[in-house]
């Protein structure tokens, strides 16, 4: 009789603990970094675009990183692996951050001016957006690469 009480409880609790763990490895892949951009001022010069833009980076991590590195690479790919295109090779990068964990209201903006692709620029006027890559070494010293995720500011 004790039995077949307790059996309805295992049918319960086994699909939550299946739920729980499957949730704990998505967080684990969850984004580290996010923050917002604008676009300062524009100039197309033919197959080109010169832009300014300013953008705020929040690490949320859960740890402080230091040393980091954010660039500008095609929104073509989502993380570029291996070597940059030419014309990522030519863009200003943000060298030598500290961003520590959490800290919203006294981030500094990074502003600089990229000259980019038209394609590359015609795809973040249809709401792609830039995609900027930050290299960092993680608390126990292993190198990271990730996606900054960020969106427009008005």
């Amino acid at each position: 009789m004790h039995r077949k009480s307790v059996r309805p409880i295992y049918q319960v609790l086994l699909p939550c603990l299946v739920v729980c763990l499957a949730l704990g490895a998505l967080a684990k892949n969850a984004r580290n970094f996010g923050g917002d951009y604008r676009i300062l001022h524009v100039t197309e010069k033919g197959g080109s675009v010169e832009v300014q833009m300013s953008l705020r980076v929040i690490n949320v991590s859960g740890e402080d990183v230091k040393d980091a590195t954010i660039s500008l690479r095609s929104s073509l790919r989502a993380i570029p692996r291996g070597d940059a295109l030419d014309w990522e090779k030519e863009q200003p990068t943000f060298k030598g951050l500290t961003l520590n964990y959490n800290e919203h209201n006294i981030v500094p903006p990074l502003e600089a001016t990229f000259t980019i692709p038209a394609r590359e620029y015609d795809l973040w006027r249809k709401g792609n957006g830039p995609n900027f890559i930050i290299d960092y070494k993680d608390a126990s010293g292993e190198p990271r690469r990730e996606r900054v995720e960020l969106i427009p500011k008005r």
